[in-house]
């Protein structure tokens, strides 16, 4: 049993260094936690201008990419968004900008939480479509298991920050739990 085990931590390290491989000769790295399209939690080394833009016009909204994969586990490669013909005008746009802006390749890995999140991994290249997708399909399984990795590590994260956020007094708590009970300032002892 042991063996199996060590077997399965040597593979695990061994996609990871794949997987950081990838990523730093090929790509960027774009890391997208939703827990909803109002504020999206988002770590990424795509182009500033864009960035600005995407969020100042809430591109999100229409993005072709996030409207696929919120009703997918499957990972997305861009490549096969270009030829759908029930794109809408938006959503077009939405991927015209992205061009000009340098992100014509790319590998989107959504990552569904148990507790209804959605995190979005894509990795970007500036590789040719064959490149990439040659790419693509010798590492897509690596990228798959990281993505979930790191949805993982940061909803952790996410989720330690929001606990560290709120640190109430034992008088405070109590103060609550006597409102909660309908208590005023002027019942309470």
């Amino acid at each position: 049993m042991r063996n199996a085990s060590t077997n399965f931590v040597t593979h695990f390290q061994a996609a990871f260094h794949r997987w950081v491989l990838i990523v730093s000769l090929y790509g960027r790295l774009h890391i997208t936690l939703m827990h909803d399209l109002v504020a999206p939690y988002v770590v990424t080394i795509f182009p500033e201008l864009w960035r600005e833009r995407y969020f100042a016009r809430e591109s999100f909204r229409h993005d072709p990419v996030i409207n696929a994969c919120i009703k997918s586990v499957e990972p997305l490669n861009w490549g096969d968004l270009a030829d759908r013909e029930d794109l809408g005008q938006n959503e077009r746009r939405v991927l015209d900008e992205a061009r000009e802006h340098g992100l014509t390749q790319g590998l989107s890995v959504p990552v569904h939480g148990h507790n209804g999140q959605f995190s979005l991994v894509s990795v970007t290249s500036p590789e040719n479509g064959r490149s990439f997708d040659k790419l693509i399909t010798e590492y897509q399984h690596e990228v798959h298991l990281m993505s979930i990795y790191l949805h993982s590590k940061m909803q952790a994260r996410i989720s330690q920050e929001a606990s560290e956020q709120i640190n109430l007094t034992s008088r405070e708590v109590e103060c609550l739990l006597w409102t909660a009970h309908g208590k005023t300032a002027w019942k309470s002892p």
